[in-house]
């Protein structure tokens, strides 16, 4: 397990670093969006590394700490996912239509989830010999919960195609179309290992899908590289 939390570190460094170029290499028009970007990638280390603590939490934590942890691997893949909605999607209408409404929708999840934790969660198991695990309940809490993080996911995609479609030069809709090949591997990997599995039991797993963040930001470094 030190292996793991010691992989998720790293990626989430790579995530960060991400982010810092992003933001300190864009033009002035490309503030925000960057600032977004940017703020996505800091929501992304918290919900690696958080994932990677808990893994490896000792059986006598204490109960604080435990849904400390917790609350932070949901609700930083909770803004995660509206921060790259938000990044490819706030410069039209219905982008920033859809912005307000899954903002809205990320915050009563959040307060949901802070309120009543046993909306999305039976129990907690520390074990050093089967693993720490989540036992998740398969209940509408939890479906809503999957249905926001695959819209938005979807959402960021779709505008990244929309981009690439609109793109004026060869090199910026080729520079899109990179990111989203990277970001198509990542988040199919997220969406069995971060939600499915976990609702079936299968919670030992879990760092696998910030694990594959790292396709993302190969794919992403490559594309500014490339074609910036």
């Amino acid at each position: 397990m030190q292996l793991i939390v010691i992989l998720l570190i790293a990626v989430s460094i790579l995530t960060l670093l991400s982010g810092v170029a992003v933001f300190s290499g864009s033009r002035k028009g490309e503030r925000f969006q960057a600032f977004i970007f940017f703020f996505t990638t800091i929501c992304s280390l918290l919900w690696a590394i958080s994932i990677g603590i808990f893994l490896d939490l000792p059986e006598d934590t204490s109960p604080e700490v435990v849904s400390a942890t917790f609350f932070t691997i949901y609700i930083s893949a909770a803004v995660m996912c509206w921060g790259l909605m938000a990044y490819t999607c706030h410069k039209y209408t219905l982008g920033k239509i859809a912005m307000v409404i899954f903002g809205i929708v990320c915050g009563i999840l959040i307060f949901l989830i802070v309120k009543d934790p046993h909306l999305m969660y039976s129990s907690i198991e520390l074990s050093k010999s089967s693993g720490n695990i989540v036992n998740i309940n398969q209940n509408w809490f939890y479906l809503v919960y999957g249905l926001y993080f695959c819209i938005t996911v979807m959402l960021y995609m779709i505008g990244l195609l929309y981009a690439a479609h609109k793109a004026k030069t060869a090199t910026i809709k080729n520079a899109n179309l990179m990111v989203l090949i990277g970001f198509s591997i990542t988040g199919v990997i997220a969406l069995l290992f971060d939600l499915i599995l976990p609702a079936f039991g299968k919670y030992d797993t879990i760092w696998i899908g910030p694990l594959a963040m790292c396709i993302a930001w190969v794919f992403h470094y490559y594309a500014i590289l490339r074609y910036h």
